[in-house]
């Protein structure tokens, strides 16, 4: 079995965001975390000096490595990495809130599945300013294991999940940061760090939660999204994906242990994109971006006005091919619990002093109906402790 102290390596990338930082080293000495942890820290000066303030003052075993503030996310992830020692690592983003309970049963199962090139579990979305609130369970589609590596492309783009956050093999993580190098894009590196890690090997979705993303307000980036650089700048939106189809093609030849020829996999994957780019260049969208371009409407308002249109797109997708429900009683194995799911006359209710919304509600009940009481408790639990390390309360 993999020993956390010696096989896996938290890589805590932060940018401008000292307080969050602090919050969060907080919450994982609150919770007893004995694994290395390296802060990847690119911030201005005045937060730099915070951030080695919260770091020297911690008992957790701590790396810090400063890099320079120019570096893109994608830049900054690659050259952490290489400061890791251990057979396992994952990412988690200053503003986040990692479950270290999943991690051992994650590394584990890399550990003895070693045709995977990465594992993690179910991510949630929540608020702590100014309500305690789980919005959403925003990562939840199922492990992406058939041994074909086009068909696990076709899957991870099937129904997109970024694999940005996930535990991986170190030595894999390395390869792939080290690939999306040659774009510079935010978009293409998301994108293409995730197809890759599915050529590398499979993906498991295992019974934990795993990550708790937070969905308060976060730095802007530019050619982060394929509307974005199509109404800004589409001719670096061709260009990308030119470079990106044949860094993904060499590395399935290289990589994936595929017996198709060149050609074909490039034509698979403009196949497999373009099937996922028609959920963002849908008629309703078009017709707006038309309109906008032609009234000469600001890039960020046309952006602000765009969401409801794509969200509506995208409610209207999941309603027209919704997820199948292949993982009934899918806790029961971790938690151990005989608990239902309580009879519900609103849309909402409070597990200790958090909020769980609806559309969390909906999914949930739906991937785990024998365990979705104790879910939201052991959910709440990590938050209250993640609350209280942002009120300065150590347990």
């Amino acid at each position: 079995m993999a020993d956390l102290m010696e096989n896996y390596t938290l890589i805590i990338p932060t940018y401008n965001r000292s307080e969050k930082l602090k919050v969060l080293l907080s919450f994982l000495e609150n919770t007893k975390c004995e694994f290395p942890i390296i802060v990847a820290d690119s911030s201005a000066s005045s937060h730099r000096l915070q951030n080695k303030e919260s770091v020297t003052s911690s008992s957790l075993k701590i790396t810090y490595v400063e890099f320079d503030s120019s570096l893109n996310p994608f830049q900054k992830f690659f050259q952490a990495t290489e400061h890791v020692n251990t057979a396992f690592c994952s990412l988690c983003a200053d503003d986040d809130v990692i479950d270290p309970g999943s991690l051992s049963e994650i590394t584990n199962f890399l550990e003895a599945s070693p045709d995977h090139a990465a594992a993690h579990g179910y991510y949630y979305s929540f608020l702590t300013n100014p309500h305690n609130v789980v919005t959403d369970l925003c990562y939840y589609s199922h492990s992406n294991n058939n041994d074909d590596p086009i068909h696990r492309l076709s899957a991870l783009f099937g129904r997109y999940e970024a694999l940005t956050y996930a535990v991986y093999r170190t030595s894999i993580l390395q390869d792939i940061l080290k690939e999306v190098q040659s774009l510079d894009s935010l978009l293409g590196h998301e994108l293409l760090s995730g197809a890759l890690t599915v050529i590398a090997g499979k993906v498991a979705r295992l019974p934990v939660i795993y990550m708790g993303r937070s969905v308060g307000p976060s730095h802007s980036y530019s050619n982060w999204h394929p509307i974005e650089m199509l109404f800004s700048n589409p001719d670096h939106l061709y260009h990308q994906y030119g470079k990106y189809r044949q860094i993904l093609a060499e590395y399935t030849l290289q990589k994936g242990n595929t017996t198709y020829s060149k050609d074909k996999i490039l034509k698979l994957i403009d196949f497999i994109h373009f099937s996922y780019m028609s959920e963002f260049f849908t008629h309703p969208i078009m017709n707006f971006l038309t309109e906008q371009t032609m009234t000469d409407t600001p890039l960020e308002q046309t952006m602000q006005k765009l969401w409801p249109i794509i969200i509506e797109a995208q409610n209207t997708k999941l309603k027209e091919n919704p997820p199948p429900n292949e993982s009934p009683g899918l806790f029961k194995k971790l938690l151990k619990s005989n608990s239902h799911i309580p009879t519900l006359t609103i849309q909402e209710f409070y597990q200790g002093s958090f909020l769980f919304g609806g559309t969390f509600i909906k999914k949930a009940k739906n991937e785990f109906p024998d365990d979705f009481n104790q879910v939201t408790l052991n959910i709440s639990k990590n938050l209250e402790n993640y609350k209280r390390s942002e009120e300065g309360i150590v347990s």
